[in-house]
């Protein structure tokens, strides 16, 4: 019974983040180590879960559990068309009409830092591998009238 409800909840999940990565439009920068970590991670409980079971039971509960350690690999953040995704899990996201203000700092050979303020609040920092004129006509067209666009240059 636990097999099978691992088994939907992988299924589901899977679905879910595959769905979730395609609505980005613009996704943040990615940082590169998750692609060996998490492989190498799902590796060691393979192998710890073959060799430790020998049922067809166990060796289909590690199974699923390697597919589940693989889904952080589709794990994305970005900028939708009606909101900002801060986690694949967060089905609603930001709206930009909740959004005060977007600030863009830009920093030589960095990628672009992004933050937003909604509520009086500040907002987590996300990256940006994407131009400045990209990110800025981006925001001009999907944020509210009120809200504000700052660009800061930040140079050596």
């Amino acid at each position: 019974m636990f097999t099978m409800l691992l088994g939907l909840f992988t299924l589901v999940l899977l679905v879910y983040l595959v769905m979730v990565r395609q609505s980005v439009v613009i996704p943040t920068h990615v940082n590169k180590n998750r692609y060996w970590f998490y492989p190498m991670i799902a590796f060691l409980i393979g192998v710890s879960g073959f060799v430790n079971f020998t049922n067809l039971d166990g060796k289909l509960q590690t199974s699923l559990a390697v597919l589940i350690v693989l889904s952080f690999l589709l794990d994305k953040k970005g900028l939708t068309e009606s909101h900002i995704i801060l986690n694949s899990l967060d089905n609603r996201g930001i709206p930009y009409s909740k959004v005060e203000k977007v600030v863009l700092l830009v920093e030589e050979d960095q990628p672009i830092k992004m933050n937003f303020f909604r509520n009086g609040r500040r907002g987590p920092v996300l990256n940006f591998d994407h131009s400045l004129e990209e990110l800025a006509v981006f925001f001009t067209s999907h944020l509210n009238d009120g809200s504000k666009l700052e660009i800061i240059i930040k140079e050596d």
